[in-house]
Formats: structure tokens, C-alpha cells, sequence
């Protein structure tokens, strides 16, 4: 029967024409389900799936990322010196060596000389939350302002809630809370950061070697980024420009971070013992390092050195007249130096700096706000020599 279907021959078309034979399973699976979306569709949906899986992968491999991109940061600083090094003609590696060596000396150094100012100011933490504590309810008690009515506006609310509620509390009972002894809760504490001490150390020992196997390389992975770029000439001298372009903007901007910082943190001290403020010097370089976070992190530092003047001097005058010093500071850096510093191509509009900001300090943490500014600034680099990215270089710049 089967042999006698195939010999059958198909019927013909009108125009005596036999039909064409059908296909299966040839048609898009959009239109099998009766769908048929548009190209660009589809390319959208494409790639929101992959920056959504871009965003999920840098945010779970942080723990990894962040001190990679420090290191590389730091690599990028250390750059310049082993180069004059170079030119003394050290060897690369034995130049290498000897700048990383200087910074994990100079570290060491500073962080030991400046150990007694940050103890101190640790051990006077007590007596200072004491001091504020005061100054807050003698501040409270001479003033009747708008404050204290929302004070008692919200306390009569909560008697409301609680009469509307029928909440009751049972006479006589009391509440059993287990407490663990403190003997173990000492022990754990001291297990737990000791484990942390121990991990932090570990791979701070790492990273100092990932540096400086970095700054001995030298050119060796600019020229295998160039080789594996494609075999075209023209595609590799772009790949070479855009490396060269970001080594020069990223060290541009590790130079301008490094010397606004040490500005503010020089200036600061200098005017924070004039008037008198202990831990001036500790002071000053906590205000320099925040300094180097855009935005947030001179407001940061701001409200940080207005609590600990009234902490010392107890008066709001004083602390107005600290946080007035840091300001002047940060704002003779900010409309003096750093404009003269950068350079008019590396420069971010404030709208995508503030952006950016948030952006990475919701994936990063603190961290993320730290480096926000000189991923950004590799990512301006590389849009503005790809074509189809220009758009995205052109929202970035001013």
C-alpha cells in the first residue's frame, strides 16, 4: 500500500505546474506561536537580558572585581616612577621592586607614626559620645521650636494608636531574655577577628604581588591585547590608541586624586592645629582621603569634622568654624586646582558623575563610589573610539 501512495504522483497546479514540496519546521519559531516581532525588538530584549546578566555578574563577583580594580589602579600610580627608574637604566623587574617596596615602607611608616593620634582619638570615643549626648539635651531644652511640638505631636499619636489599638501590657510579667556569657561572646569575637585579620592579610600580601607583577610586565599585555585585537592593521593600531588613550587617562587621573588629596589633607591640618583641634594631622588626612569621592565624600568628611568639634570644644561656633576651614579647602580645590589639573577631553558632565555614583555604590558598596569615577572614565575612553558607543561617550562628556 505504502509503495503504491508513493508511485501516486502529486496533482497539479492550474497551471500544470507541480507544487512546490513543503518544509518542515521552517518557519521562525515567532511565527509557529503566531508572533512575529520586529528586528530591532529583538535586539532590544537581547540586550537588556545581557546587561541584566552583566549586573548580576559583576555583583556577585565583587568580592573578586573590587580588589582587582584596585590593583590595577595602584599598578597604573606606580607606573610613572618605575619608569624614571627605567631611564636610569634599572632593570624593569629590580625598578619594579624597589617602588613597591617604598610604598609598602612608606605605609608601614605613616601608619605607625600616625597610630598614637588615631588611638587616642579612639580611646576619648566614650568621653566625646558623653559630651554630645549633653550638648544635644541642653540644646533641646533651650530651645521651643518646631522640633519639639513634632515631638509631642508624635508622642500623642503613639497614646492614640495605642488606645485605638486596645493594646494591653499584663501586669507583673516580665520579659525572659537569654544572655549568652560573656566569656564566650569574647572568645568568639576574638576567633572572628583574628579569622578576619588573618584573611585580610592574606590577601593583601596578594594583591602587593599581583602589583607588582603588573608593573614588571611592563608593554607585555598591551601587546598581546594588540595581537589578539585581529590580524588587520588598521584594527590594531585603533586597539593601541584606545589602550594608550586610557592608560593616559586613568594615570591623568590617579596624578590629579593624588595631588588634590594631599592639598586638602596638607591645608586642612594646617588650619585644623591653628585653632587648636586635637588629631589635626589624623584629621586632615581622613578630610584629603574622603576628598578624593566626588560629591559624597567631602559632605561625608563635613559632617564627620562638625561632630568632632563640638565634641572637643562644646560649642556650635567652633564646629561651624572647623567645617568652615574644611570647606574653604575643598572648594579652593575644587575651583582652583582641579580644573587647571584635568584636561578638557577626560572631563565628565556632572549629571553622569552623579549618576555614576550611585550607580556603583548600589552594586560596590563604599567601594563602588570610590572607583566609580575612573571605571567611568575607562568607559568614555572606549566609547568614544567605537561607533556604535559614540552615543554613549557623547552623554558622558560635557
Amino acid at each position: 500500500m505504502s509503495a503504491f501512495l508513493e508511485s501516486v504522483p502529486p496533482p497539479l497546479l492550474a497551471n500544470g505546474t507541480a507544487p512546490a514540496p513543503r518544509s518542515i519546521d521552517t518557519a521562525p519559531a515567532d511565527d509557529r506561536f503566531g508572533l512575529r516581532l520586529p528586528s530591532g525588538v529583538r535586539e532590544l530584549a537581547l540586550t537588556i537580558i545581557a546587561a541584566v546578566l552583566v549586573l548580576a555578574a559583576l555583583r556577585l563577583a565583587s568580592d573578586f572585581l573590587i580588589p582587582l580594580v584596585v590593583t590595577i589602579l595602584t599598578a597604573y600610580a606606580l607606573n610613572t616612577p618605575v619608569r624614571l627608574l627605567q631611564r636610569l637604566r634599572i632593570p624593569r623587574a629590580a625598578a619594579a621592586l624597589i617602588v613597591m617596596l617604598a610604598l609598602v615602607g612608606g605605609v608601614s611608616a605613616a601608619g605607625y607614626r600616625f597610630s598614637d593620634q588615631a588611638a587616642s582619638a579612639i580611646t576619648h570615643l566614650p568621653e566625646a559620645t558623653v559630651k554630645l549626648r549633653h550638648a544635644l539635651r541642653s540644646l533641646q531644652a533651650g530651645t521651643s521650636g518646631p522640633m519639639q511640638a513634632l515631638q509631642r505631636a508624635a508622642a500623642e499619636l503613639d497614646e492614640v494608636a495605642t488606645d485605638a489599638t486596645g493594646s494591653t501590657t499584663v501586669r507583673g510579667a516580665s520579659r525572659v531574655q537569654v544572655v549568652q556569657p560573656a566569656a564566650a561572646n569574647l572568645r568568639k569575637s576574638l576567633w572572628l577577628g583574628s579569622m578576619s585579620l588573618l584573611g585580610f592579610s592574606g590577601q593583601l600580601v596578594l594583591l602587593v604581588l599581583l602589583a607588582y607583577f603588573m608593573l614588571a610586565s611592563g608593554d607585555l599585555f598591551k601587546q598581546k591585547l594588540v595581537r589578539l585585537s585581529g590580524s588587520n592593521l588598521a584594527t590594531r593600531r585603533k586597539t593601541s590608541l584606545v589602550i594608550d588613550d586610557i592608560n593616559h587617562a586613568v594615570s591623568r587621573f590617579l596624578l590629579i586624586m593624588t595631588v588634590s588629596g594631599a592639598f586638602v589633607a596638607i591645608a586642612a591640618a594646617a588650619a585644623f592645629s591653628t585653632i587648636g583641634l586635637k588629631q589635626a594631622v589624623v584629621w586632615g588626612i581622613v578630610g584629603g582621603l574622603l576628598n578624593t569621592v566626588p560629591y559624597f565624600g567631602a559632605a561625608t568628611a563635613l559632617c564627620i569634622l562638625f561632630v568632632v568639634a563640638l565634641l572637643q570644644f562644646g560649642t556650635l561656633q567652633m564646629a561651624l568654624l572647623v567645617a568652615s576651614l574644611y570647606l574653604v579647602c575643598t572648594a579652593t580645590e575644587g575651583l582652583l586646582l582641579k580644573p587647571w589639573l584635568i584636561g578638557r577631553g577626560a572631563r565628565m558632565n556632572n549629571v553622569a558623575v552623579f549618576l555614576s555614583l550611585l550607580f556603583w555604590g548600589w552594586l560596590w558598596g563604599p567601594w563602588g563610589m570610590l572607583l566609580a569615577f575612573p571605571v567611568m572614565m575607562v568607559i568614555k575612553v572606549v566609547a568614544d573610539h567605537i561607533e556604535k558607543l559614540r552615543p554613549l561617550g557623547e552623554l558622558l562628556g560635557e
